[in-house]
């Protein structure tokens, strides 16, 4: 039980560092990125529409694998094929034909908050899992009902960011156009979420037959 417990501690611990990585690091980024192009757009009185990390296909031809930046190591030519990229686009003529996707805007926001919430909730479900696994036994109904949950929050997390990523690439390739990039969906499906979710809840089935069992050991002892 003390391995069990020290475990705990260690899954507790490197939770919570993906979290500070994925989540917290790249939020202060895009809250950087988008203070910086506010200061520039009002500044310049200009109107803009912004869509971050676009999944694209660089279309290889000459011009693509022509070198276009310097190794200053070895100072030799290198060719940088671009997979993700930050369109930001300044023109009245783009922002009017945005207009006519406002309801795609409002849905993206909403899933948007979707995410966050979902996100919040699974890491303070987590924490009570931690925290009962330091103070009881593993085999308690709480504890299960409790990964259960997080399990099924995991798969509606899936979802959910599975329809914004489509959301904002579906959107992306009806308002932008550049020569030499294809919008791509390959990473669009959160599988990562869904294999998470699937795992927990095989853990929660595994748990709940254990208990059963020890529950019908202690009637019978």
């Amino acid at each position: 039980m003390k391995r069990f417990k020290i475990l705990c501690v260690l899954l507790l611990t490197v939770f919570f560092a993906s979290v500070a990585v994925d989540f917290v690091l790249d939020f202060v980024s895009g809250a950087r990125m988008g203070y910086t192009m506010g200061e520039y757009i009002v500044d310049n009185e200009l109107v803009s529409r912004e869509h971050l990390y676009i999944d694209v296909l660089t279309e290889v031809d000459k011009k693509v694998l022509t070198p276009n930046a310097l190794n200053k190591l070895s100072g030799d030519s290198v060719v940088i094929l671009r997979n993700n990229v930050s369109v930001i686009e300044y023109a009245d003529s783009f922002a009017e034909d945005s207009e006519k996707h406002n309801v795609w805007y409002h849905a993206l926001t909403w899933l948007n908050r979707l995410i966050i919430a979902i996100f919040v909730y699974v890491i303070v479900v987590f924490v009570k899992i931690m925290r009962l696994f330091m103070r009881t036994q593993v085999f308690e109904r709480k504890i299960i009902s409790l990964l259960n949950h997080i399990g099924i929050a995991f798969l509606v997390l899936a979802l959910v960011s599975t329809a914004w990523n489509f959301g904002r690439t579906y959107l992306a390739g009806h308002l932008i156009d550049v020569e030499g990039l294809a919008v791509n969906y390959r990473h669009c499906i959160e599988w990562s979420d869904f294999v998470l979710g699937l795992v927990i809840l095989v853990i929660t089935e595994i748990l709940s037959q254990a208990t059963a069992i020890k529950e019908e050991q202690d009637l019978t002892i």
